[in-house]
């Protein structure tokens, strides 16, 4: 159970990323 808590955790962590760089990439092609 706390292995896929940790899973889950680090699945959201790496969307965060993500979003944040497609949003860093959006801005650039301004």
């Amino acid at each position: 159970m706390k292995r896929k808590f940790g899973d889950a955790l680090r699945l959201r962590s790496f969307g965060v990323v993500a979003l944040g760089f497609e949003r860093l990439v959006s801005e650039a092609e301004k």
